[in-house]
This record gives structure tokens, sequence and C-alpha cells, in this order.
């Protein structure tokens, strides 16, 4: 949620960008519990790899 959370709606910028998927973001007490989540979704990404991380999360 905290790249999500930089989106701005006046320049459209900012935004998701999937980093949700790497230790660094996951180890962050407010994403705790999402490693099952990324776990979980991990198998419908990989039958879809032109979606982007960042939209996929989405």
């Amino acid at each position: 949620w905290h790249s999500a959370g930089t989106f701005d709606v006046n320049t459209k910028t900012g935004g998701p960008f999937g980093t949700m998927r790497h230790s660094e973001e996951l180890s962050h007490e407010a994403n705790r519990g999402l490693d099952i989540a990324i776990r979980l979704l991990e198998p419908i990404k990989f039958q879809f790899p032109q979606i982007s991380y960042a939209d996929f999360y989405q």
C-alpha cells in the first residue's frame, strides 16, 4: 500500500510499482502477512507474464 499511496491525482504520477514482492517491503510492519498473498498469487502471475506486478497486485 505504501507505493500505491504515492499516486498524485493532479499530476498523474507516482503509484504502485509492485515492490510488495521484495523482502525489504514485506518486512515492513504494516505489510505483515502479505507474504502469504504473494506466495498464493505467484503461480497465477506466472501464467500472465505480460501483466506487470504493479497492475497484478492492484
